[in-house]
């Protein structure tokens, strides 16, 4: 499996910050990541209840660091959405080790992790040289130059960047119209995966069957077959399972209803603390899995949709950017978003990529016979760091319809 993540900002800061961040802060940033993705999936839900793929861990990167260069009531709401609780102090030491043990259970067993961040600046524009020691010191960001006037040329020469770094799935995030002489700052991140299941599917088993949609239509669809040992956990009318990559500290997660039609009444009450009941109800039983085929490519204009998360200022010409430059005032023009999975026997290839402008072991059961877990209806699913619980991509599968 492998998957990819690109981010892109206009904004970071440098705070005081403490030497360690340790695992309680870890987990902090985890379950503020989980609130936030809750959140921000609510505003994509409320506009569109086809197939749905974001990375909140690169969207909550990308705005962190813008939010590190607000003051005031901008940092606030910014930080309040991403589900940010550390002291300033903390957060940036905790984001550089949250970034290095992903990175770390990412390069286990085969499998082989990318993360990499890159600022990207007007020739002329002036910075605050604690904002760019901040950017090195914990994102191992380097500052490049370009000249923003020339659009087309400084869209290629980012949108190439994404590219090399997501393994050319995420090719053309930064339209040239995003981009004019008022861009003065545009940060950058991309993550890449890529691994495989702990226990492939086999493609022998792989079967064209029914998926039936919410609405009760048939859809054919590629449905692969295994059992196994999982983590399983059956709660309220759905069920959830982990489906583990190799080494077993990435993994996942599948939320499914009972029935397609029931998948709003799961998203409606689904909040941080469900996910976390999720995670201490798993046990691992022998289950029997069908699960589909499939691939989905997303790409989204964030800016409404983290308005009404509940970050406003930073949109506005009321913004306070002023840890980045106190030369002139700066806002967010634009953040965008593309996201691409695939899942098949061997397991997940995903990318993802976000742009702003600023102008452990579950205890065994023997059952007598295998759950049946069959995903042939939508479903929700998520890519997360088992130790932690963060977050890296979310999912809604409502049809497998021309993805394979």
């Amino acid at each position: 499996m492998s998957f990819g993540v690109a981010l892109l900002a206009l904004l970071a800061l440098l705070l005081p910050y403490d030497s360690y961040a340790g695992s309680a802060n870890l987990d902090a940033l985890a379950h503020g990541t989980s609130t936030f993705t809750l959140s921000l999936f609510q505003q994509i839900l409320a506009r569109g209840k086809g197939n749905i793929l974001f990375s909140p861990y690169s969207i909550s990167m990308a705005l962190g660091m813008a939010g590190a260069g607000a003051r005031g009531k901008t940092t606030e709401e910014i930080e309040r959405t991403l589900g940010y609780t550390l002291p300033a102090g903390t957060l940036y030491p905790a984001l550089a080790e949250l970034s290095n043990l992903l990175t770390k259970a990412g390069n286990e067993d085969g499998q082989s992790l990318n993360d990499a961040n890159a600022i990207w600046l007007q020739n002329d524009f002036k910075i605050q040289p604690d904002y760019l020691r901040l950017l090195k010191d914990y994102f191992d960001n380097e500052a490049r130059q370009l000249d923003f006037c020339h659009a087309a040329e400084a869209s290629r020469t980012i949108n190439d960047w994404v590219a090399g770094k997501t393994h050319d799935h995420i090719r053309d995030l930064i339209p040239a119209s995003a981009l004019d002489c008022n861009t003065k700052l545009v940060l950058t991140n991309a993550i890449y995966f890529l691994g495989r299941w702990a226990s492939p599917f086999k493609e022998s088993l792989t079967e064209q069957e029914p998926f039936i949609l919410a609405s009760g239509h048939r859809e054919k669809a590629l449905l692969m077959h295994r059992q196994g040992a999982y983590p399983y956990a059956e709660l309220d009318g759905w069920q959830a399972l982990e489906l583990p990559y190799e080494g077993g500290r990435l993994t996942m997660l599948v939320l499914l209803p009972s029935s397609g039609s029931a998948l709003a009444d799961l998203e409606t009450h689904l909040d941080a603390k469900s996910l976390d009941r999720i995670s201490q109800a798993l046990i691992s039983r022998a289950v029997d899995v069908t699960f589909p085929k499939f691939e989905v490519r997303a790409h989204y204009s964030l800016n409404d949709y983290l308005k009404g998360a509940g970050i406003k200022e930073a949109f506005s010409r009321e913004a306070d950017f002023s840890g980045i430059t106190t030369d002139r005032k700066l806002l967010i023009s634009a953040v965008l978003h593309e996201a691409w999975v695939k899942v098949d026997e061997k397991g997940t290839e995903a990318a993802a990529a976000t742009g702003a402008g600023l102008a452990a072991s579950a205890a065994v059961r023997r059952p007598e016979s295998p759950v049946i877990f069959r995903a042939d209806h939508p479903f929700l699913f998520s890519i997360m760091h088992r130790e932690t619980g963060l977050i890296l991509f979310w999912g809604r599968l409502s049809s497998p319809k021309g993805t394979y």
